[in-house]
């Protein structure tokens, strides 16, 4: 695991991930802004400084705990933009693009997760 979190490729694509969300939910009405707009921008950014917290930890353990945390947020993100698009808030195209993205970086996320469980074995 590299020391310097911005090193990390998990989080460099959470970090962009959560850029796109802050563009794209500039677009949702204006009553949702203390409602889901707030709630997607917090999960995705949730990602990404769960990682970030991760580099600060001295143990495996704990490395995996935030790392696990970043998971969960990563499926609380996917939920929120299901929603988003039922409510038409995004199109399709966005949201698949988004959960593309999203994906990506979920993937990462776990590959992380088992590098890290094999060094402690």
């Amino acid at each position: 695991m590299p020391q310097d979190f911005k090193e990390s490729p998990a989080w460099k694509l959470s970090y962009e991930f959560v850029k796109e969300i802050y563009s794209i939910t500039k677009s949702f009405p204006k009553e949702e802004r203390y409602a889901m707009t707030s709630q997607i921008k917090r999960a995705a950014m949730s990602i990404c400084l769960n990682l970030a917290e991760a580099h600060g930890r001295r143990t495996s353990k704990d490395f995996l705990n935030f790392v696990y945390i970043s998971l969960g947020s990563c499926k609380e993100t996917e939920c929120l933009l299901m929603f988003a698009k039922d409510f038409n808030y995004i199109s399709q195209f966005q949201f698949t693009q988004l959960n593309e993205k999203l994906d990506h970086v979920g993937r990462t996320l776990t590959s992380l997760r088992k590098s890290i469980e094999e060094e402690k074995d």
